[in-house]
């Protein structure tokens, strides 16, 4: 699937989570653990305290087709 889906379904999931004050960290676990395309992970895992907005956007602008490398996996 598209990155952009991925993303959009990704954001929908999230939204019925309940992590409480620990829900930005669980997303971006959740991001990573969903992204099948090994560069594209270790983009987002090299940096420190990331938020999912800034790992969701690493992925937008790393170009370049992603289709079918991302999946959405169900915790």
């Amino acid at each position: 699937m598209p990155y952009r889906e991925f993303i959009l379904q990704f954001n929908k999931q999230a939204s019925k989570c309940n992590y409480d004050d620990r829900l930005e960290e669980q997303l971006c676990d959740r991001l990573v653990a969903g992204i099948n395309n090994s560069s594209l992970k270790r983009k987002i895992l090299k940096k420190n305290d990331i938020t999912i907005t800034e790992a969701q956007k690493i992925g937008v602008d790393s170009g370049g087709p992603v289709s079918n490398e991302l999946r959405l996996r169900h915790y």
